[in-house]
C-alpha cells in the first residue's frame, strides 16, 4: 500500500523500521511516496504524525484544479473582461495555498485563516475540512468552528 511522506524537504526520504528500509521519493505530482506493505510498519509510520497512507483522489482533485485554473488564466489573458473569480479559481487557490503545506504548518494556516475559508465555496472548503480531518482525526476543524 503507498505511504505518503509529510516531512517538508527536499529529496527523498528514508525510514528504517525493524531492518526494512523504506524510501519515500516523488512520484512526479509533488507527492513522497513508498510501497509500504507491513500493517505494523504503515501503522508505525502513521503514528508518527508524519505519514499517511497516500489518497490518489486528492492529488488528482488537485490537478484538475490547477488545469482548470491554468485554462481560466489563459481565457483571462485572452479575454480581459473575464476577470471574475470562479469556483475553479478559487479552488485552485486554496489547494495551492495549503495542500503542499506540512502537518504543523497546515494547522496554524488553518487556525489563521478558519474565516476566510469558512468563506469559501462550499467545493474549496470542502477540500480543506477533508485535509484537516485526515491529518487531525478526532480534532475539530477550526473552520467548522469558525461557521
Amino acid at each position: 500500500m503507498l505511504m505518503e511522506c509529510l516531512i517538508d524537504r527536499e529529496g527523498p526520504t528514508e525510514v528504517n523500521i525493524a531492518g526494512f528500509k523504506y524510501r519515500f521519493e516523488d512520484d512526479g505530482h509533488g507527492a513522497r511516496v513508498a510501497d509500504v506493505n507491513s500493517e505494523e510498519h504503515r501503522d508505525h509510520l502513521i503514528a508518527s504524525g508524519f505519514y499517511r497512507i497516500f489518497d490518489e483522489t486528492v492529488r488528482r482533485e488537485v490537478a484538475a484544479s490547477k488545469e482548470k485554473q491554468e485554462r481560466r488564466q489563459e481565457e483571462t489573458r485572452d479575454n480581459p473582461k473575464s476577470n471574475t473569480s470562479s469556483a475553479a479559481d478559487i479552488i485552485g487557490l486554496a489547494t495551492r495555498e495549503f495542500m503542499p503545506l506540512t502537518k504543523d504548518k497546515f494547522k496554524e494556516w488553518m487556525i489563521e485563516n478558519a474565516s476566510k475559508v469558512a468563506e469559501m465555496p462550499v467545493e474549496a472548503r470542502n477540500v480543506a475540512v477533508a485535509k484537516w480531518d485526515r491529518m487531525f482525526p478526532g480534532e475539530r476543524c477550526p473552520v467548522t468552528k469558525a461557521t
